[in-house]
């Protein structure tokens, strides 16, 4: 026997009696309206991470392209603690200094960022690339600041991707359905 919690009672015109199953339903509303709900949520977050991160990626990207090489100095190791959920985590970035053309730059970003406190210190030589044009636009870099700005930038991008799609697909699904069943 159909679950009675699933199930509606209908009558045709004719007057027929008829039990019809219910589509599942996930917390109370629709699946199809869960992925949205899910995927907007995505999309937000995606949004705010390449708001962050965007800026740090095209100025990285940029400097690199038309950079040279040159070294830096450690002037300072800022420290900040970001919570969630997870617990409380310890981030450090260096402040780095040099002086490229008689022009005096610093870079000093926090998406750079790493959880060892014992990575940097005061003192340290540290290899940047400076825009040659402007050379007051200076990045690090370190063996990996590079990958780490990109992997950050294009997974919070692909999450706003993924997002989109599943909504796109989800109403496309609902919009053949109801098409279908009239």
């Amino acid at each position: 026997m159909a679950d009675p919690d699933r199930c509606v009672r209908q009558t045709d015109p004719v007057g027929n009696n008829s039990t019809k199953k219910r589509r599942g339903k996930v917390a109370g509303s629709s699946p199809s309206a869960s992925i949205i709900f899910l995927s907007a949520v995505m999309l937000f977050v995606s949004l705010i991470g390449v708001a962050s991160q965007g800026p740090a990626y095209f100025h990285d990207r940029d400097v690199r392209s038309e950079g040279a090489g040159a070294t830096g100095v450690v002037t300072e190791v800022v420290h900040y603690t970001t919570h969630s959920r997870h617990g409380t985590h310890e981030h450090y970035y260096p402040v780095i200094a040099t002086t490229i053309r008689g022009v005096d730059a610093t870079t000093r970003t926090k998406a750079y960022n790493v959880s060892n406190s014992s990575e940097f210190f005061v003192g340290q030589r540290l290899d940047v690339v400076y825009d040659t044009r402007d050379p007051s636009r200076v990045v690090p870099d370190w063996p990996g600041a590079k990958r780490d700005i990109v992997v950050s930038f294009w997974l919070l991008s692909g999450l706003g991707i993924a997002a989109v799609l599943a909504i796109a697909v989800t109403l496309v699904v609902r919009r053949v359905r109801r098409t279908t069943k009239r």
